[in-house]
Order: structure tokens, then C-alpha cells, then sequence
């Protein structure tokens, strides 16, 4: 079963290596980022301090650029009143909007994510492991669940999807 660890009553002991789920970023830089961030830009403050290893992988930029992307979409459907058959791909991503948004999350990830991180890769086997013997309904956590474990790091989320994992991992939240 995953280890819930409440970063809110149990202290980070300085040997933690972490993964960085899309979420956190999301709420600290991305197109969502406020005020109301849960605590997270504290804690990443913190974290860098004491020179905690932060890691991320390709699973985890690909959701966080989609994710800006798919909620500037819907912020354009409100401003523009555009009709419930106004779609993502045919109609939203030809617009100067989306161009916008996409460059910002590019933009985003190379100047305020990745200098923070260490990059990782998931593994092959594991990938297929995820494919043929998965635990979990979401196949995206499943990938960085099992790059989690084949690097021995934790996972720093809010997402508590993760909790559910039957294996053993270490899952850290505020």
C-alpha cells in the first residue's frame, strides 16, 4: 500500500528524493497558479533550500503543458462565448490563443521548472509492466508511479489517486 506522508505533520528529514507531480507545478507556475496554491510554493521554496532532489520526467512536462493548454482552452470558450461544439483540435488549437498559451508553457517549463530538476526517464519494461499488469485506472500515474519506484523516489502530489497504489511508494502531500 502507498505511504501517505503529510508533509503538514510529519517533516521532511533531508534524504528525500522527490518526483514532482504535474499538479504541484500547475499550481506553482502554471496557467492556474494563485495565491491558493495549497502551500506548494513554500514548500518548493523550502525544498530547494535544503537542496532536496527534485526530479521529473517527460510523463509529467507532456501533462503540464496539456493541462495549461486544455485550461486556456476552456478560459477562451467563456471569454469568447463560443459554442459547446467549438472543439480542442479543429477549432481551438489553430487560434492565436492557443499559440500563446502552448509558447507560455514551453516557456514555463524551460525557465522555471527544469532549472529546479534533475530529469529522469522512464523505464521501458516498466512501461509495458504498466500496460500488462496495471494497478491503477489512470495509465499516466501508472508511468510515473513506476519511474518513481525504478529510481527509488518519492512522489510529491496532490493528486490523491495516488494513495491507492497497492504497491509501496512514498506519497507526499501538504
Amino acid at each position: 500500500m502507498a505511504i501517505n506522508i503529510d508533509l503538514h505533520t510529519v517533516p521532511l528529514n533531508g534524504d528525500e528524493h522527490l518526483l514532482v507531480d504535474t499538479n504541484i507545478w500547475q499550481y506553482i507556475f502554471g496557467i492556474q497558479a494563485s495565491q491558493n496554491d495549497h502551500g506548494y510554493s513554500d514548500l518548493l521554496g523550502q525544498l530547494v533550500t535544503r537542496e532536496i532532489p527534485l526530479f521529473i520526467n517527460a510523463q509529467i512536462i507532456s501533462e503540464y503543458i496539456n493541462l495549461t493548454t486544455r485550461l486556456a482552452f476552456k478560459s477562451y470558450k467563456r471569454a469568447n462565448h463560443v459554442s459547446r461544439h467549438f472543439s480542442y483540435k479543429r477549432c481551438y488549437r489553430p487560434t492565436p490563443d492557443f499559440n500563446t498559451n502552448y509558447d507560455l508553457a514551453i516557456e514555463s517549463v524551460k525557465s522555471e521548472i527544469l532549472p529546479l530538476v534533475e530529469f529522469t526517464m522512464a523505464n521501458n519494461k516498466k512501461v509495458f509492466e504498466s500496460i500488462n499488469e496495471y494497478t491503477m485506472y489512470d495509465f499516466n500515474d501508472e508511468i510515473i508511479i513506476n519511474d518513481a519506484i525504478t529510481n527509488r523516489l518519492g512522489i510529491l502530489t496532490h493528486d490523491k489517486d495516488y494513495l491507492d497504489y497497492p504497491g509501496e511508494i512514498k506519497i507526499y502531500h501538504l
